[in-house]
């Protein structure tokens, strides 16, 4: 009798390897998600508030206008994440960085330093790099957590603000009303 041969059985194809179709390939990315949302969110603006001139160039502008600060801050935000740490004094160090600008800009007579409004944000933007420089150095050479070192630094610029605004409770005080028509120079 003649030995039968037994063909080898195929191996399972890896579905890493299989073809997909386009769809499917565009519909698994991430963005294409993100893109969906803001479409549909837009849709439901323009449907609801359509009598409220929401699909104008001056409206499309206005949200763009408030939206880039946020951009730009989620983008470090994110790059932040993507490396497995995060900051929590973000917030607060933005704040400050407005109350430094404040402070330096306020004439003298108000409490404040009277200076130029292009040095003020100048050295403001020097703050708030030398903070992140600093909780990243701290986060390095301790090996803490970045949300145990950020925490502290959210809490700490919290505390100047009030500190600095010269604030009772929440109600900021000790700030000057200038009228529309002054420039402070």
């Amino acid at each position: 009798m003649a030995a039968e041969t037994i063909p080898p059985a195929a191996a399972p194809a890896d579905e890493r390897v299989r073809e997909k179709s386009t769809l499917s390939k565009v519909l698994s990315r991430p963005e294409v998600g993100a893109l969906a949302g803001v479409v549909i969110v837009w849709v439901l603006f323009a449907i609801v508030a359509s009598r409220h001139n929401f699909i104008s160039w001056a409206t499309t502008a206005s949200i763009l206008n408030r939206a880039a600060p946020l951009g730009i801050l989620a983008v470090a935000v994110a790059l932040l994440m993507i490396a497995g740490e995060f900051d929590l004094s973000v917030g607060s160090i933005i704040g400050f960085s407005g109350m430094v600008i404040m402070v330096l800009v306020t004439p003298t007579t108000g409490g404040g330093f009277g200076w130029a409004l292009w040095p003020a944000v100048g050295i403001s933007l020097l703050f708030a790099l030398t903070t992140g420089l600093f909780n990243g150095a701290i986060v390095i050479a301790t090996k803490l957590p970045s949300f145990i070192v950020t925490l502290g630094g959210f809490l700490g610029f919290e505390g100047l603000m009030l500190l600095l605004a010269n604030a009772d409770k929440t109600a900021v005080g000790g700030v000057i009303q200038i009228d529309s028509n002054s420039v402070i120079r």
